[in-house]
Formats: structure tokens, C-alpha cells, sequence
């Protein structure tokens, strides 16, 4: 079946064992083989045709995918027919689709939240596009578990198929951009695997901020799941690590998700002293909605304490802050 079809087809065929999911769109196939969507669908029909490339529906997305032997087939094929360095371009043109796709989403679920920056999108490169978070939470269903596997083969490392040194900042940014996917949905052992996976990553390479982020990423992980006391010691992990790397705003966030933390405990003493210190930093470095967020959650400490004057100061400046964060971004 393979040796009949036609060179281009062929090589789709060897391409789509660098996969790193159980399957992949037509746009994840277009940017693994670096056409557009319309270039690659008469040749996956001709996959399909031969029986080659299974077609199915997940979360109502159009997805392919190989049987497991003929997985290993297009493997040994692309092994034995492709330069190398041809099978790490593939790869990497997918891993990027994916994570500046997995970034557009993230500006959608989670446009507050403090994030590492992503780099220039490639030439070439299609990432998803949303109308919305519907739009946006489908398209993270469908590809939940492809986003998984990339993380976890890019850090098994260069040696592992088609994978190499460059692609390893690609685990931590991925790490990054699903946090708040993971949070809204609750998919703790995804979260978990891949901040996990982030971490080693990141620590291998020696990248702080890539670091900071995948353990507050676990700390977050922790928070949700109400293990309070993992949690504190991930924040405090971050913490250190931003505070190696200079990331000053990073720093007031973990403080800040720290005095949540510590507050959901019942240490209101250690809550206030944390909220105290994000506070400090964000009025060095003017940052109003970070402000905001921290006076509201102060304001909780200081009412469960019984200080209800100071309780009220805070809420009050809190909803002075929030009326002109939303006259900015009105403008």
C-alpha cells in the first residue's frame, strides 16, 4: 500500500509518525508538513483511501491517526528515507503550532493571569484561531492529550526521535500557557504530569524563569486540590527562583497566590504578612490589577479576623482600583 502511492504522500505518510499524540488535525498536519491545510487534505484522502490513516471525530474536530503498527511502519520508514534533520524541522514546525496555538488560547481563558513570553511566530506558521472561550475550551479538549505527549517527548530529550536541545523551551511555554486550561477544567493529572515535566526541563537548561513558572504552576496544581501545604512549598520554591532571576512582577505574583494560599490554611497572620509584601512591589512597579486582586483577598484575611474597619478600607480601595483598571482597558 505505501510503495504505491506518490512521493508526497509518502512522505505525509512518514511524517505523521513524529505524532507525539494518539492523533492530529488537518491544521497539525498542514504545520508538520509545512503546507497549508488545503495542500495536505488530498493527500491524507489518498491515506485514508489506502487505509494508511484512520479518520475520526474528537470533541467535534477532525482528527487522523495512526493504527500503533503502522505508526512504527511510518517510523522505520522515516528513519531509513528522511535526513534527520528534515524529521527535527517537522517536529518543530509542529511543536510550534502548537504552542503559539495552546498562547492564543490563554489569552482568551486567562488574560490576567502572569505568563512567560513566547517567541516570534515562525513564518509559516498557521496557529488556531478563536472566536471565544466555547470556541477556545474545544479546541484545548481535542488536543489535550497531544499537548501532554509533546511536553513529555520533548523532554525526553535529544535523544529521543526527532527531538533536540532547541525544542526544550517549548515544554516549560507549553507548561505555561495551559495552566489556566487545567485550573478551569480540573484536569489534575495532566496538570501535574506536564508542570512536572516542565520543571525538569527547565532545570536541565538552566532557564530561572522557566523554572519559576513550572513550579508555580505545580503550586497552583496543589492550591486547586486543597493540599495547602505542597503548596506553600512550590509558592516558595517560585518565589526563590524569581527572585534569582530579577522577574520583580513574577514576585508579587507568588506572593500574592501565597497569601491565598496561606489564607485557605488558616494562617491569617502568615496571609497578611505575604499580601503586604505584593503590595509593596506592585506599588514600586505600578501594577493596578495586581493591586486589586490583592487588596480583595486581604480584605477576606482582615474580615476573618474581625478587623472590619481595615476589612472595609480594602474592599473600598480595592473597587476604586478595579473601576479604573476597567476605564483603561475601556480606552
Amino acid at each position: 500500500s505505501y510503495t504505491g502511492l506518490p512521493g508526497p504522500v509518502r512522505r505525509l505518510f512518514r511524517l505523521l509518525g513524529l505524532v507525539p499524540g494518539p492523533d492530529v488535525s488537518r491544521d497539525g498536519v498542514a504545520a508538520l508538513f509545512g503546507g497549508a491545510s488545503s495542500d495536505v487534505g488530498p493527500l491524507l484522502d489518498r491515506l485514508v483511501s489506502a487505509h494508511l490513516v484512520g479518520r475520526a471525530a474528537v470533541a467535534g474536530s477532525e482528527r487522523f491517526a495512526l493504527h500503533d503498527l503502522l505508526r512504527l511502519y511510518a517510523v522505520e520508514r522515516g528513519r531509513a528515507e528522511d535526513p534527520p534533520a528534515d524529521r527535527a524541522a517537522a517536529s518543530r514546525r509542529l511543536y510550534d503550532w502548537y504552542l503559539h496555538s495552546a498562547d492564543a488560547t490563554a489569552r482568551v481563558l486567562g488574560p490576567e493571569k502572569l505568563r512567560l513570553g513566547v517567541p516570534v511566530l515562525p513564518a509559516g506558521i498557521r496557529p488556531a484561531a478563536f472566536d471565544g472561550p466555547a470556541d477556545t475550551l474545544a479546541w484545548l479538549d481535542a488536543e489535550r492529550h497531544n499537548l501532554r505527549a509533546a511536553v513529555q517527548t520533548i523532554v525526553a530529550g535529544p535523544d529521543a526521535d526527532s527531538t533536540a536541545d532547541s525544542d526544550a523551551p517549548t515544554a516549560w511555554l507549553l507548561s505555561d500557557a495551559l495552566r489556566g486550561y487545567y485550573s478551569h477544567r480540573m484536569f489534575t493529572v495532566d496538570w501535574v504530569v506536564v508542570a512536572g515535566a516542565a520543571v525538569t526541563a527547565a532545570r536541565s537548561a538552566g532557564d530561572l524563569p522557566g523554572q519559576a513558572a513550572a513550579r508555580l504552576s505545580l503550586a497552583d496544581a496543589d492550591n486547586r486540590r486543597s493540599r495547602y501545604g505542597p503548596a506553600i512549598e512550590n509558592y516558595r520554591a517560585a518565589l526563590a527562583l524569581m527572585e534569582q532571576a530579577g522577574w520583580v512582577r513574577g514576585q508579587a505574583a507568588v506572593l500574592g497566590n501565597l497569601g491565598v494560599a496561606c489564607r485557605q490554611a488558616g494562617r491569617l497572620a502568615a496571609a497578611e504578612e505575604y499580601f503586604g509584601r505584593a503590595l509593596a512591589i506592585n506599588a514600586r512597579t505600578g501594577w493596578v490589577a495586581g493591586t486589586a486582586a490583592n487588596l480583595v483577598v486581604l480584605g477576606r484575611v482582615l474580615l476573618e479576623q474581625g478587623r472590619f474597619r481595615d476589612a472595609e478600607q480594602c474592599h473600598l480601595e480595592a473597587l476604586t482600583l478595579c473601576h479604573n483598571v476597567d476605564r483603561t482597558q475601556e480606552t
